[in-house]
């Protein structure tokens, strides 16, 4: 008996499983897009976000554009 209930039990858990996994599907056009999207759903560690932000701080300033230099 406990064999069978075993197997319906696991049957079960599969179905949820597949539901679920139906459910979250979703396409993206471009490459792009899903880093995008798992970027956002994805939180930095502390450690690569205090890197980060060190390093985009020692990034020389852009240039203004040579039209708005002129302007």
């Amino acid at each position: 008996m406990k064999p069978h209930f075993q197997r319906h039990q696991q049957q079960e858990q599969t179905g949820e499983t597949r539901h679920k996994i139906e459910e979250g599907v979703r396409e993206f056009e471009t490459p792009e897009e899903l880093l995008r999207y798992d970027a956002s759903q994805a939180p930095l560690p502390p450690a690569i976000q205090s890197r980060l932000k060190e390093s985009l701080a020692r990034e020389p300033a852009k240039k203004r554009p040579w039209w708005r230099r002129l302007f």
